[in-house]
């Protein structure tokens, strides 16, 4: 007798959550669509910055320090590429 109130409790919950994860995902979706042009404004602009540097630097530059680095360039772009591949999944878990 004592477990029927929780369970009915938690069919509304479910039920609840079902209905603001809904709405969430709709709001979401507006929000994509209102907000990509200026994604890609961004983008280009981080892309224009970025070139900026790398030429002000010197390709020679950037290569020298990679070649510094030998093998060890590779272990940190591997542990880079890890700690994304964990975060994204973690994200897909959450969500």
């Amino acid at each position: 007798m004592d477990s029927w109130p929780l369970i009915c409790s938690c069919v509304t919950v479910t039920k609840m959550s079902t209905t603001a994860s809904t709405e969430t995902a709709k709001v979401a979706n507006n929000r994509r669509r209102k907000f990509a042009p200026l994604g890609i404004i961004f983008g280009v602009l981080g892309l224009a910055l970025f070139i900026y540097f790398v030429r002000k630097a010197g390709v020679a530059e950037i290569t020298a320090g990679i070649g510094r680095l030998g093998p060890a360039f590779l272990l940190v772009l591997a542990i880079s590429t890890i700690r994304y591949i964990v975060r994204s999944l973690a994200w897909t878990k959450c969500i």
